[in-house]
């Protein structure tokens, strides 16, 4: 089953990027994300920017991911797993840059 994380920005404020680290699962290396969407809210609600992307294979030493944003004004992230390799999804990390 697909899953998310929502990341509330307190206080409200400008973000310059996101960075996030696919899972990798050690010992047993049976489960990372392949495909995500980002949503990024604004103050009322409303949806900022919304990313896809997709980590291209399995890696047991996962790169971290940056996406730009740029944005004012940032409420909430979502990060959703939309399909996964193995035996499920997952994130190792995630951090907002402001």
């Amino acid at each position: 089953m697909p899953g998310w994380i929502d990341i509330t920005v307190q206080p409200v404020r400008r973000l310059k990027a996101i960075k996030f680290l696919n899972a990798h699962n050690p010992p047993y290396n049976d489960r990372a994300t392949k495909d995500w969407h980002v949503d990024v809210f604004g103050k009322n609600g409303q949806v900022l920017k919304s990313i896809d992307g997709t980590f291209a294979e399995f890696s047991e030493s996962p790169a971290w991911v940056t996406v730009d944003l740029g944005l004012d004004n940032v409420a909430r992230v979502r990060f959703e797993v939309r399909t996964w390799h193995s035996l499920g999804g997952g994130l190792a990390e995630f951090e907002v840059v402001d």
